[in-house]
């Protein structure tokens, strides 16, 4: 425990230049613009099928049922494939939240903050191991 205590100043300070580094590239990237668009780009598609889902899981569909907007024929409109916990969580927030409305791109991008804090604090542990240290790191924080 610790140990622990020992990384509560580099956690902090990592954090800190982490989230600093993230405004910073948030400003000059325009994420504000880019977070509220609607389905743009050469992912027009696919944004388009995560969006319909999204809908139809705002509407009240269940979890483990998915319908996508059938439009080539008047037959079940059912979608099989992955397992749409993101499309499901949209919905929800959609539903109950009343965020944008399109709160897929917010949750990839909470995702991938989480993922690269995650990934450069491993980074950092396992460089101050070979670095400085002798004994393993202790990677939980």
């Amino acid at each position: 425990m610790a140990e622990l205590q020992g990384n509560a100043p580099i956690l902090h300070k990592y954090s800190a230049y982490f989230v600093l580094f993230f405004l910073i590239s948030a400003i000059f990237n325009q994420y504000d613009t880019w977070l509220n668009l609607p389905p743009v780009s050469i992912h027009q598609w696919r944004q388009a099928d995560g969006q319909t889902l999204a809908w139809h899981y705002a509407q009240g569909t269940a979890l483990l049922k998915p319908v996508q907007f059938n439009l080539f024929q008047a037959c079940n409109a059912h979608a099989v494939g992955e397992l749409p916990i993101l499309y499901w969580i949209s919905g929800l927030m959609t539903l109950y939240l009343q965020v944008p409305d399109y709160p897929l791109r917010w949750i990839g991008l909470i995702l991938m903050l989480g993922g690269l804090w995650a990934f450069g604090w491993l980074i950092l542990q396992l460089t101050c191991w070979l670095l400085f240290c002798r004994h393993p790191p202790d990677l939980v924080v």
